[in-house]
């Protein structure tokens, strides 16, 4: 059995999931955890997603928000034990306590006394037969989740369903595909498949929203080198099932408020260029976050949708100075409060000095400079986060900046050695092996599975009532991420 038939069989097997991602989740990540746990409800499964920070405003919109739980809010109950024989208590009642803000639990034996030493107060055990890790590539980056329940990873079954081609295949099955474009699209083949299988249709308008949203959100709207022609099948295939295209746009493309434009102009005016090394770089402190009243997460379409296309850069760094509250009011040195009213986004416990990294222009550099510095992502998108209380945003961007040129100059001398330049290189993606059991592995001949009609016209077909029977004496097309 394979990867993904083991994930088929664990899905149909498991009665109560858990759903995680990584601790700084971006749209790919939230947007799959609530699709795989709308499709566990359609099958009549008790899922429990746990997203360790709060959504950030333009994913709130998305159908199953309230599903998520914070942390590692699990239903747990407290369990006192006592080291005696059932027979030997008389009675167990609670009173309020004295300073009237708990109860005291009281314990009366038949005789004599207990001792403290006697009893012992522990957590009721989880009652997860799964656990599903989504589009992370590490277990650490899961932060506390996993961190203050590395027994449960341990004794619970995991699921690592990836697209990030520095996966660590951490998990009891590992069903990674570095060339999907998001973990999105792994799951949507897998639905389709199991769709098959029961010959019912599951992916409601609400599953195939949340879908299409962690597509557009990962390749950009569409505009990014992971756009195959899989990818918008699968997204005409999605708005036949009624997911609601115009709202995900609105959302994640057309709704910002004025801080971010704010933000945006003060990070403009201080746009650097290397053009020697065509590296172009910003940085945000925590000033222009606390004097424009923005928060962190709006840095992303600065970065996706305007830095990236400054003409004379190739690499494109931006350096972003995130701190949280402090605990205590009246702390000057303490980061800078929310400014704006309804904002839920949480910045990280202590200071952090993060680095987004992308590339364009054939580079395939980003990762590579990401890994430098204990970070990691894809070949064109990557980061890397530096301690706050360690280094400052200068040191931070000193350093790399100098890997950057180092990585910048080898890449140039690469080139003239085989005859191109930066601008003759094809910005085509490369041919990346599959790292274990890509979900084409599902794909049988005659495979039947629904498609949109505009995927019909695409591959062909006949039309029937639960979707389109293809039937080829061996796999030769690609559709929907399955082989037919």
């Amino acid at each position: 059995m394979n990867s993904a038939d083991e994930v088929i069989s664990t899905f149909e097997l498991t009665k109560r999931p858990l759903i995680v991602c990584h601790a700084k989740p971006d749209g790919d990540a939230i947007t799959s955890s609530l699709a795989l746990a709308l499709f566990f409800m359609r099958h009549e499964k008790k899922p429990v997603v746990v997203i360790e920070r709060p959504l950030p405003k333009n994913f709130q919109f998305l159908p199953g928000v309230k599903l998520i739980s914070e942390k590692d809010s699990f239903p747990r109950e407290l369990v006192l034990q006592i080291r005696c024989f059932p027979d030997e208590i008389d009675r167990l009642r609670w009173t309020k306590s004295k300073d009237g803000r708990g109860i005291d639990v009281v314990i009366s034996p038949k005789d004599g006394s207990l001792e403290p030493r006697q009893i012992r107060a522990t957590l009721s055990g989880i009652d997860f037969d799964s656990i599903f890790v989504l589009d992370t590539s590490d277990l650490k980056r899961l932060g506390d989740v996993y961190e203050k329940n590395p027994t449960l990873f341990r004794d619970v079954p995991t699921i690592n369903i990836d697209h990030h081609p520095d996966n660590t295949f951490f998990a009891k099955i590992n069903l990674i595909d570095p060339e999907k474009s998001s973990t999105a699209e792994i799951l949507a083949g897998l639905f389709q498949h199991l769709e098959n299988q029961i010959r019912q249709k599951k992916i409601d308008a609400d599953i195939a929203t949340c879908l299409l949203a962690g597509i557009a959100a990962e390749t950009s709207s569409f505009q990014y080198e992971n756009t195959t022609p899989d990818v918008l099948a699968l997204a005409a295939f999605l708005l036949s099932r009624g997911a609601r295209q115009q709202e995900i746009v609105h959302h994640l493309f057309q709704s910002k408020p004025l801080a971010t434009f704010r933000l945006w102009g003060r990070i403009l005016e201080k746009l650097h260029l290397d053009s020697k090394n065509k590296i172009a770089w910003a940085e945000i402190s925590r000033e222009d976050y606390a004097e424009t009243g923005s928060v962190p997460s709006e840095k992303t379409d600065l970065l996706n949708g305007l830095l990236i296309q400054v003409h004379e850069a190739e690499m494109i760094i931006l350096f972003s100075e995130e701190y949280t509250q402090p605990e205590e009011e009246g702390d000057e040195n303490g980061p800078p409060k929310k400014k704006r009213e309804g904002d839920t986004e949480e910045l990280p416990k202590k200071p952090e000095i993060r680095v987004s990294i992308r590339t364009k222009n054939g580079n395939k550099e980003a990762s590579n400079l990401a890994k430098t510095f204990g970070g990691g992502g894809h070949v064109v998108a990557a980061g890397c986060t530096f301690p706050g209380d360690s280094e400052t945003l200068s040191s931070a961007r000193g350093k790399v900046l100098s890997a950057a040129e180092k990585i910048q100059g080898k890449r140039f001398r690469d080139l003239k050695i085989r005859g191109k330049t930066p601008q003759k290189e094809s910005a085509s993606p490369e041919k990346k092996p599959v790292m274990q059991n890509e979900l084409s592995s599902l794909s049988q001949p005659g495979l039947s599975f629904p498609m949109s009609p505009f995927a019909q016209g695409l591959f062909g077909g006949q039309q029937e009532e639960e979707g389109v029977d293809i039937k080829l004496e061996k796999p030769k097309k690609k559709i929907l991420g399955l082989e037919s």
